[in-house]
């Protein structure tokens, strides 16, 4: 099971690949929200039904695409509208949201339930946060140029999830 787990834990990051992917087949940005919206449940409900741990990140950015399919699915023209233009700063405003709801939401630090980590954990959960906000002023100063606003975010988000995941690993094995 756990050759599967690092197998599955791959799936995270195939809505976003799909999202860039299909930009070279001269979709607009709505279609590839929608297509990319469509991956991500299908990869959420797979990690969810096989019981794989997944990311904050994960959770977060496939609430976004499910959430920006929705609005853009919506007959009010101006919330999708309004939505486009937000383009990379509204997806990671939603990103935010989501990220902050989850921590809240978790008892033990990072990656609960898949670890059994106490309270004390819970600091990498807000430098984690940390790291989503500052990926704002980020988004925000490249917007409208797709690989800096979307991509060097995302990848700032995924590189600081993993430390602080081995972080949080390692700090477990030590108090065991």
């Amino acid at each position: 099971m756990r050759k599967l787990s690092r197998f599955l834990f791959l799936l995270e990051i195939v809505p976003l690949l799909v999202f860039v992917a299909i930009r070279a087949l001269g979709l607009d940005m709505t279609q590839r929200i929608l297509v990319a919206g469509a991956c991500a449940l299908a990869a959420l409900l797979l990690l969810r039904a096989l019981r794989v741990a997944y990311t904050p990140l994960f959770f977060a950015t496939n609430v976004f695409f499910v959430f920006a399919a929705s609005l853009l699915l919506s007959p009010f023209d101006g919330l999708s509208a309004f939505f486009l233009y937000l383009g990379e700063v509204g997806m990671f405003v939603t990103i935010l949201l989501v990220g902050f709801i989850w921590l809240l939401s978790q008892d033990a630090g990072l990656f609960h339930p898949s670890t059994a980590a106490g309270i004390k954990h819970k600091r990498y959960s807000w430098l984690l946060l940390l790291v989503y906000a500052a990926c704002l002023p980020i988004a925000w100063t490249f917007k409208g140029n797709e690989n800096l606003a979307g991509a060097l975010p995302f990848m700032l988000i995924t590189v600081a999830e993993k430390l602080f995941y081995q972080l949080q690993l390692r700090e477990i094995k030590r108090g065991a």
